[in-house]
């Protein structure tokens, strides 16, 4: 999957966003759900948050920019560039999501080798 990293000055990941029009919603937390560190996963409407969830007990939030942007930023929810959390294994958990568009174009390819 596509994932666009924010570093700080230290080099550390402190956010990042991927694009919304090949993953839902459900399937982001169910991707969050597995990612160590990461607790009380749930789905929210408030302002431009679409998910809510604790990382290693610090909130964060999925957010949709403008509430119609074709990206979703990933990150602290009041972002602390001190803080010094690094979000690289739940980014790296997105690079490797592999969604149904993915899995389709490879079966494809696969038949049509055959």
């Amino acid at each position: 999957m596509w994932t666009h990293p924010l570093y700080r000055a230290d080099k550390t990941l402190h956010a990042f966003e991927i694009r919304n029009s090949t993953i839902w919603i459900g399937t982001i937390a169910k991707v969050l759900r597995g990612v160590e560190g990461v607790t009380d996963v749930r789905l929210t409407r408030e302002n431009d948050d679409r998910v809510a969830f604790l990382f290693h007990g610090e909130p964060h939030t999925v957010e949709e920019p403008w509430a119609d942007s074709s990206r979703y930023l990933i990150g602290a929810k009041n972002p602390n560039p001190s803080a010094g959390l690094d979000l690289a294994p739940m980014m790296n958990a997105f690079v490797k999501h592999r969604g149904p568009f993915y899995r389709l174009r490879s079966l494809l390819s696969r038949s049509a080798l055959v």
